[in-house]
């Protein structure tokens, strides 16, 4: 019996990922929170407030006018 072989494959990380890190990481700043101790609740709204930035920085960049506005009860 052969065991499976997993295999990692290690690649550069591209300007976007590094440009996301630096929103994840000045989000955990901003709000004081170490992300790797955090509760489940805590790493969700971290990463939605990233991901958030993350996209209005980038169409911002694009130059898109975005309006945000919040969901509707």
């Amino acid at each position: 019996m052969q065991k499976d072989k997993t295999e990692l494959e290690v690649t550069r990380m591209t300007k976007e990922n590094i440009q996301y890190l630096d929103v994840f990481f000045a989000v955990c700043k901003r709000y004081k929170v170490d992300y790797y101790h955090a509760t489940e609740k805590q790493r969700a709204f971290i990463d939605a407030v990233a991901a958030h930035e993350f996209s209005m920085k980038q169409a911002h960049e694009k130059g898109l006018c975005l309006l945000y506005t919040s969901p509707s009860p």
